[in-house]
């Protein structure tokens, strides 16, 4: 992100011992992850002091102007005053205490035990230990890998007494996640929410949970439970702008000049492939999906950033759009991101869009800026669940997920020890045929990525110069784990705000700008994806991967000087995004496969008949060609209490639609009448209010109970429960078998098995016997 001087200087001052690895090189608004600070230094750990003495700390670490902007401190201010200006401490009353120090963002502590010794005064007795609150056995204290949440544990536990302020400490909150042993998800889920965390979320395909909670409620989750095995935790990223010396002043669209030159990218587009049928998930700061880029083609949100004690999430639960954001040029990034690999004028301009914000604000005094705080497995486990929904209902699948940020520290080879367990996200999200993306970094370095373009199973892109011949941009973080190399440079796409500088525009909403850098390359592959997706659907991820770089015609070894980075060439040559030859790649359009099976008409899906049971949505109006046309029937199924109207249910846009049911049950179209044949119904599980729908309870209908169906005239249809099964959402095999053991027979279906994306894995089938 671009950002103004003052948050530079915010952020060198609290980097200060990071800036001389870390400082990027020559690049306008490229994004650099810094690592937290590691270390607060109070240079003095016990202290003796008269009552009435006055001493001046010695602290390593503090930014000089004012550290109480940076630094928390907390103590027992009857013993001891601190002054924070000066940081001299002040002996008020005879006794002990402790002096704790933590930043601001809640990453790096210490402390110093202090004795105060009054007039006449002998023996200073202790105050009562109280730690028993937070003590943990030796397995259980195994289970602990989340490295910050186990240093604030011990922060606090080495004490010999309680400070005043202990109990605002205790209740210091934590992102962590707790794996746990297959099976026990739901469960685990459960105990976390009755303790009262802010969140308890299941991820079942990780085995997981994924929790906010203070620290005694996390440490009160984790003592004596077997379940668990261990506790993972994902830091804040902080952003820090790099320097600016490109030339960023002449407009022009981002497919244009040496881009094309570059990738050749029309030669795609000439040929009809821009991405159709595909659909690509974008991990960054949100986007508002009313821009001209993105209008009616982002199909799903996805707030994954936390609210917590030091940073807020600017989205809406449901919604990526940073809306609640004070700077909201800080959140361009996302906007710059999505443009290029989907946007009206990107690489794959008909590609979908799945916009998911991992992005929290935080501010000091009036100074906004963004972070990164995100569960990388939760937002796994929901592009997981969309993708099986996707793929059920025949819709265009996720090709690629991409994530053009990363951290600092640069590893030679492959870091997965590192950063479990992004590794096995990555392995989960190539399983279900999602292509990790990630940019290589913008520090300069040689030889060297850092997370999470290092991890072995990412698809890792470096940027290229702004030149039509290809050489590799000099702050490009370079090494033999980049897989290719796009455009970086000079990379024209959509903003979310105006951002204020003079190479930036606005109309309205519709806002542009020049950006530079490896999260630009990302999400030039990412849109490459998609048109190799479009243009062999057959393809797997590994052949994806294997062709998009095996097309190439043009490869870079060079790197030329650039302020700190001096020129240098690799003994080794890198492809370049290249779709010269993408006429080649090209398979033929397969016939149509129409399945053989009973069902009414030839959807690939079973109904989607259920919202969600713990939240609230909001619902559009119903289409003018959508109607549901009144039958002049009433089902009764006297054990559920139900009794309701049967409706026709029509075909819209390709799927039954059954969305504005509400507590009718629905005929789809093609069915049988009840009594003429086969009929099969549908009804929603939860209302769009979270009430019971009709078909809530339909699982505990047993074999034998009577099913009635009521016609105007008061006649009587009766029909006996023969089968009660919960089957998948395309498995028509089972359907036809259980359709087709009777004439006649009414086929009840409603959704079942909630998933983290709103949507349901499953569907629960009810048949009933016509008998009489």
């Amino acid at each position: 992100m671009m950002y103004k001087n003052s948050f530079r200087i915010f952020a060198s001052f609290l980097f200060i011992l990071m800036l001389y690895l870390y400082l990027p090189v020559g690049a306008q608004d490229q994004v650099t992850y810094y690592d937290p600070i590691s270390e607060i230094s109070l240079n003095i750990k016990e202290l003796t002091m008269q009552v009435g003495d006055q001493i001046n700390l010695p602290v390593t670490y503090i930014p000089a102007e004012t550290p109480n902007v940076f630094l928390n401190w907390y103590t027992d201010e009857k013993t001891i005053r601190i002054d924070l200006e000066t940081l001299t401490v002040t002996a008020l009353s005879a006794g002990k205490t402790r002096l704790l120090v933590e930043s601001s963002f809640g990453f790096a502590w210490d402390y110093c035990d202090i004795t105060v010794i009054g007039s006449g005064s002998k023996n200073v007795s202790e105050k009562e230990a109280g730690t028993e609150l937070i003590s943990l056995s030796e397995a259980d204290r195994s289970k602990i890998k989340a490295e910050t949440f186990l240093r604030y544990l011990d922060f606090i536990n080495n004490s010999r007494f309680i400070p005043e302020k202990f109990n605002e400490l205790s209740e210091r909150s934590f992102n962590v996640t707790a794996i746990v042993e297959p099976g026990c998800v739901s469960g685990q889920s459960q105990l976390a929410a009755s303790l009262g965390m802010k969140k308890a979320l299941a991820l079942p395909d990780f085995n997981a949970v994924s929790m906010y909670g203070s620290l005694i409620q996390i440490l009160t989750f984790l003592k004596n439970n077997d379940d668990l095995v261990s506790l993972i935790e994902f830091s804040p990223i902080f952003i820090e702008d790099p320097d600016e010396d490109e030339d960023l002043s002449a407009k022009g669209m981002n497919l244009k000049d040496n881009v094309e030159a570059l990738t050749s990218v029309s030669t795609a587009h000439d040929l009809g492939l821009k991405g159709d049928g595909t659909v690509i998930a974008i991990i960054d700061s949100g986007l508002n999906k009313e821009h001209e880029q993105f209008k009616d083609r982002v199909i799903a949100e996805y707030c994954a950033s936390y609210t917590d004690e030091d940073g807020y999430s600017t989205c809406l639960q449901g919604s990526s759009e940073p809306s609640k954001a004070r700077n909201k040029a800080e959140f361009n990034h996302g906007s710059h991101t999505a443009g290029i690999a989907a946007g009206r004028d990107g690489i794959a301009p008909h590609a979908s869009i799945i916009s998911i914000n991992n992005s929290c604000e935080v501010c000091v005094e009036n100074e906004c800026f963004r972070i990164i705080v995100f569960d990388m497995l939760e937002v796994s486990q929901y592009l997981i669940d969309l993708q099986k929904e996707y793929k059920a209902a025949g819709k265009p699948q996720i090709v690629a997920v991409n994530m053009s940020f990363g951290k600092s520290q640069g590893f030679p080879g492959a870091c997965d020890e590192d950063y479990e367990p992004y590794p096995e996200a990555f392995d989960l999200l190539l399983k279900n045929d999602m292509i990790p993306v990630t940019a290589s970094g913008n520090n300069g370095y040689f030889e060297s990525i850092p997370a999470y373009g290092c991890i072995s199973n990412a698809f890792t892109v470096g940027a290229l110069t702004d030149n039509p011949s290809p050489m590799i941009r000099s702050s490009s973080n370079h090494g033999l784990l980049v897989d290719i190399l796009a455009p970086g440079t000079k990379i024209w796409s959509a903003l979310y705000a105006d951002d204020g500088k003079d190479t930036s525009t606005c109309s309205g909403i519709n806002c542009y700008g020049f950006k530079n850098g490896t999260s630009m390359a990302a999400p030039m592959v990412s849109g490459a994806f998609a048109i190799l997706k479009q243009a062999n659907p057959n393809l797997t991820v590994s052949q994806m991967e294997s062709q998009i770089k095996g097309m190439s015609t043009k490869t870079a070894n060079y790197r030329p000087a650039s302020k700190n980075v001096p020129e240098h060439t690799f003994p080794y040559d890198i492809p370049v995004l290249d779709f010269s030859d993408i006429e080649k790649y090209v398979a033929p359009v397969p016939e149509p496969d129409h399945k053989p099976v009973f069902w009414p008409l030839d959807l690939p899906v079973l109904p989607r008949t259920g919202f969600s049971a713990k939240n609230l949505q909001i619902m559009d109006a119903v289409p003018k060609d959508v109607r549901y046309e009144p039958m002049g029937l009433i089902l009764e199924i006297p054990v559920l209490d139900v009794q309701t109207e049967i409706v026709k249910v029509p075909v819209w846009k390709g799927e039954f639609a059954v969305i504005w049911l509400g507590d009718s049950v629905g005929l789809l179209e093609g069915s049988a009448r009840p009594g003429n044949g086969t009929a099969v119904l549908a009804a929603h599980n939860h209302l769009n209010t979270k009430e019971a729908g009709p078909f809530a309870f339909l699982s505990c209908l047993e074999e034998g109970e009577r099913i009635f169906i009521r016609d105007a005239q008061n006649d009587l249809q009766t029909y006996s429960v023969y089968a009660n099964e919960k089957i998948a959402e395309t498995d028509f095999e089972a359907l036809e078998k259980i359709a087709e053991a009777f004439d006649n027979s009414l086929i009840m279906i409603t959704c079942e098995d909630e998933m983290i994306s709103g949507g349901y894995h499953n569907r629960r089938v009810v048949a009933a016997k016509k008998i009489n």
